[in-house]
């Protein structure tokens, strides 16, 4: 049988030879046989995996794929059935020295021989460089850096026709053929997403005991929507929470409620997790909150940060509070888009001895953009009203800057809160409850601890409404409140005693439905039990006594024991990490850890979907603009999830 060295056919980039004319998929693990070609490999790509095609390397010279090729030791590929181009070196006697001389030039060497044998000198090498390495291996580990391109640092196909990167493979491989951007697009990124997705889901299928989704919808710089929807849960083993793409996909159809909830069953049912579902966050629109809550009937929570975001805004509603907003854009505006005005902002803050810093405008489609744009005017202050003299604009009143800056201790709470339940690697659910709380109470200190200008003060006022209106039956969530009780940090921290009460039974009854129900007490009566016998024994009344008084132990006793022992376990600081705290108390608590490992993975915010979206608008350049639909929803899989 040929080696596999010597297949020139691009079909085994995606399949091992396992021999006995067997070959494995790489992708879905298959085994098929083959005899003298290639043929039922090829038909088995063409049947089973559509999507990958088969490509053949553009070939510019060098060492062809086939080729039986090694490694020399300066790294480059030198075909193995070729003699080296380099005559040996012929056995001598005498030790070699090693010398860091330069090497003669061509006159040193036409100068008849002296006396004295020459001296040998060698150039330091690694130790790697003497061990062969097989080429048809060193391109295929080649490909995938580049690959590694496409996907993880959001390069076009295209790069491979630059010049540029050309000399540079050029330069490091001599012998390694660059095969065209068809060959990465259409052969190798398919199978890659294929296999990536393959494993991925056996992964999911093995480690997911409850599933948290987050949803949102996004719309491409070409207009094509997608739909993206991420999973989290937590791995039993470790207690380590883990975070995935499902998928990304486009939506062709109107986004009504019952087209959402087709997309996303059909995802969820793909990945088998329709069933595990603990909770789905989706933004406040109310076509995605009919589709999770009427059309699939799944638990249904709107981000946290962007109903508190939607808050802000309601408050900011004064016309007063939005002419002084206004104001302060047009200036930014306009530092944004002068060159002389900006060069003028520089110099007044250098001669003020301090770093240049630029402002920042604000984005409605960005959380805290007018916080953050108000706290820069408000740094800048006075750099920025000296420019506006010297240009001759209208200045920013005192009264006006009072207001921002009053304005700026109002907003700094609502921006800590949106940074905290923004993270995806730690636990936000735990946090819902206990932020709210502490978000109001910081609020209401506020008032007692500064005195506010009157408009600043009514902001405020408006503010802690708006919050207390639209987290009004945030307590009343059976899953915030599992997820707050189970976590050690926040466990007293209930504002309500009768809902503390109510969860700890309800975490009590989740304890108990893990014991296996068994009456221990009749197993201890028919442990007792004895035939009956002529002679009378000394204990015959007390056995008799004691068969009807024997503790019963339940699956509800044990549950109260466990969970009444953790609830008078110490508390740990806030900035401790629940997650290490439980794998350290796995085996202290055993039942109530597997029910902490299927209720904490709950999400606050639908932040991680605006994190896909942000990388598929890397992946959306202007290099990219004819990037088709399914190749964009490949890479921003394999670019989550690799």
């Amino acid at each position: 049988m040929a080696s596999v060295n010597n297949r020139i056919s691009v079909v085994w980039d995606h399949f091992v030879d396992i021999g006995g004319y067997f070959a494995t998929c790489n992708i879905c693990k298959v085994k098929l046989s083959f005899k003298s070609s290639v043929t039922n490999l090829k038909k088995h790509m063409e049947r089973k995996h559509p999507t990958v095609r088969i490509i053949n390397r553009k070939r510019n010279g060098g060492a062809s794929a086939g080729e039986n090729c090694t490694f020399n030791f300066s790294g480059h590929i030198v075909p193995s059935s070729q003699p080296s181009s380099q005559p040996s070196a012929q056995p001598s006697s005498e030790p070699v020295q090693l010398s860091s001389e330069p090497a003669q030039t061509s006159a040193q060497s036409s100068a008849p021989p002296s006396s004295q044998p020459p001296r040998r000198t060698y150039s330091h090498q690694l130790i790697t460089n003497f061990v062969p390495r097989r080429a048809n291996t060193a391109k295929s580990e080649i490909d995938k850096k580049i690959m590694n391109l496409f996907i993880k640092d959001f390069q076009p196909f295209r790069v491979v026709e630059d010049r540029g990167f050309r000399e540079l493979i050029s330069f490091a491989f001599p012998n390694y053929t660059i095969p065209s951007r068809k060959f990465f697009s259409n052969n190798m990124l398919p199978a890659i997403f294929e296999k990536t997705k393959a494993d991925l889901k056996e992964k999911v299928l093995a480690e997911v005991q409850s599933v948290c989704l987050t949803l949102d919808v996004w719309s491409t710089s070409t207009n094509d929507s997608m739909l993206a929807v991420t999973g989290h849960y937590i791995k039993e083993e470790d207690f380590e929470l883990k975070s995935f793409l499902l998928d990304c996909v486009p939506l062709t159809e109107n986004h009504t409620a019952k087209n959402l909830a087709e997309a996303i069953k059909v995802i969820s049912d793909d990945w088998r997790v329709t069933d595990k579902i603990l909770l789905a966050v989706t933004d406040n629109g109310n076509n995605i909150k009919s589709a999770i809550e009427k059309e699939l009937g799944w638990k249904h929570f709107p981000c946290y940060t962007h109903t508190l975001n939607l808050a802000v805004n309601d408050s900011l509603k004064e016309k007063e509070i939005t002419d002084i907003i206004a104001k302060i854009k047009g200036i930014v505006r306009h530092f944004k888009h002068s060159n002389v005005a900006w060069e003028k902002l520089k110099k007044y803050q250098e001669q003020a001895g301090a770093t240049a810093k630029r402002l920042l405008q604000d984005v409605p489609t960005r959380w805290n953009s007018k916080f953050y744009m108000l706290m820069r005017c408000v740094e800048l202050r006075e750099p920025l009203n000296s420019a506006l003299i010297n240009l001759g604009m209208e200045t920013v009143t005192n009264y006006e800057w009072t207001i921002c800056k009053e304005m700026c201790v109002v907003l700094q709470p609502c921006e800590e809160v949106t940074r905290e339940l923004s993270g995806q690697k730690y636990i936000t659910g735990s946090l819902v409850i206990p932020i709210t709380i502490g978000l109001t109470k910081a609020l209401e200190n506020l008032g007692q601890q500064n005195i506010f200008m009157p408009l600043v003060e009514r902001l405020r006022q408006d503010l802690i409404g708006n919050i207390k209106k639209r987290f009004l039956n945030l307590n009343q969530s059976k899953t915030f409140a599992n997820c707050m009780f189970l976590d050690p940090r926040f466990k007293f921290y209930f504002d309500d005693a009768h809902v503390a009460d109510e969860t700890k039974r309800r975490i009590i009854g989740l304890v108990a439905a893990q014991h296996p129900s068994s009456d221990k007490r009749v197993e201890a009566i028919q442990s007792m039990v004895h035939t009956p016998s002529q002679t009378q024994s000394i204990w015959q009344d007390f056995e008799n006594k004691m068969l009807g008084i024997q503790p019963e132990i339940t699956p509800q006793s044990r549950a109260i024991v466990e969970v009444q022992r953790y609830y008078d376990d110490k508390v740990i600081p806030r900035t401790d990490c629940p997650m290490k705290w439980w794998r350290s108390h796995q085996a202290a608590y055993p039942t109530l850890y597997k029910i902490a490992v299927k209720k904490l993975n709950a999400m606050s915010s639908s932040v991680p979907c605006e994190r896909v979206f942000s990388a598929a608008g890397n992946i959306m350049q202007e290099r990219r603009t004819r990037l088709g639909i399914r190749k964009l929803q490949q890479l921003i899989f394999l670019q989550q999830n690799l």
